[in-house]
């Protein structure tokens, strides 16, 4: 069952987006396949720059999250403030407080 629309038929159409989207992914599989290989050939000629490079990723992804984490916990909430400020005053003041 065809349907013709103004461009041609859904039929061809979904056949053209088909050997399209094949071609995409074979050309996707290639590149994949032809980047792997170079990566591969680096690592075998430089080892040790690879391994310190992931290493200074490692440590910069460990220094932003605890910068986030330091962060987050000095910056205080209004009731996290007013409890450390109930908790640093006197006794006779909280007993007046209450009142």
């Amino acid at each position: 069952m065809s349907v013709t629309h103004a461009n041609g038929s859904v039929t061809e159409t979904r056949k053209d987006f088909g050997s399209t989207v094949g071609d995409l992914s074979t050309k996707a599989k290639d590149s994949a396949a032809e980047l792997a290989e170079q990566t591969k050939d680096v690592a075998r000629r430089r080892p040790v720059p690879l391994v310190t490079a992931a290493a200074a990723g490692v440590a910069t992804v460990v220094v932003a999250v605890v910068a986030v984490v330091r962060r987050r916990k000095a910056s205080q909430t209004p009731r996290q403030r007013a409890m450390r400020a109930l908790r640093r005053t006197s006794k006779s003041v909280k007993q007046r407080v209450k009142r």
